[in-house]
Formats: C-alpha cells, structure tokens, sequence
C-alpha cells in the first residue's frame, strides 16, 4: 500500500506542475456572463480581476509544498492531517475569485478556451483524491496462510 500514498503524491504534484503550466498562455483562461453575454478573457480585463487566474497558481505552489512534505510521513494518521490542512489552505485562494466562481472559471476555460492544461490539473487532483481515500480507508491485514 505504500505504492498508492506515492501515487497520491505525484498526482498532487503532476496537477501542480499542470496548473503552473496553464498560466504560460493568458488567453487560455476566460469566462462567460461578465459585463456580457460573450466570453471574456482575463487577460483582457483591467485593475485586480485580470490576474485572478493567478490564485491557481497559490494552489500550485501549496500542492507542490505540500507534497514535498508529505514524502516525509508514513504514517496513515500524518498524511490525513497534512492532506486535510491541504484542503483547507488551498480553499482559501479558490473562494477569493470576484467574478465568476473558481468551477465556472475552470469550467469555461477548459471548455471554451481550451485549456487542457487546466483538464489535466483537474483530472490529478481527482485522482490523488481517489488515491489517498484508498489508502487512508485501506487494511494491512496480514494473510494466515
């Protein structure tokens, strides 16, 4: 099982890599519904709200701190505290979003902007959350044989 707590780790840290990755090119991030019925660059807004995609990038940088951090536990209590501080840290830049929520963001970006960049994060973080529930809810029974 400790093959699958590595796993989990380096989907954190492939998301991480991926979301960094994504912010290479500014007209992969957008959003539909603000100030108009079309789509919105956010490279193409003024004042704070153009460098919003920048709060993945807090989230990025949190996944990678913290998967350097959690190559050092073994135990299965420490990496469910870790990751849960995790969550909670990276929650925190995801609810600072001011014009459209951070899901409508990653969705609008992935669907009409293509971000694929972005797909791929999403698809890690889903991953290491797959990863790290079977290996905190797993046994180590040992077989009688």
């Amino acid at each position: 099982m400790k093959y699958i707590r590595y796993l989990s780790t380096l989907n954190l840290i492939m998301m991480s890599l991926s979301i960094l990755m994504s912010l290479n090119n500014d007209q992969l991030w957008c959003v539909t519904g603000y100030g108009s019925a079309e789509l919105t660059y956010f490279s193409d807004l003024n004042g704070y709200m153009s460098n919003e995609p920048i709060l993945f990038a807090c989230v990025a940088i949190l996944g990678l701190l913290f998967a350097l951090i959690l190559f050092f536990f073994k135990s299965k209590h420490s990496f469910a505290i870790v990751m849960v501080i995790f969550l909670m840290l990276s929650a925190i830049p995801m609810s600072m979003f001011s014009t459209a929520p951070f899901y409508r963001v990653m969705y609008d970006s992935i669907h009409l902007c293509h971000n694929h960049w972005l797909l791929l994060g999403a698809s890690c973080f889903c991953y290491q959350l797959i990863f790290t529930s079977i290996y905190l809810f797993s046994s180590h029974k040992k077989a009688n044989l």
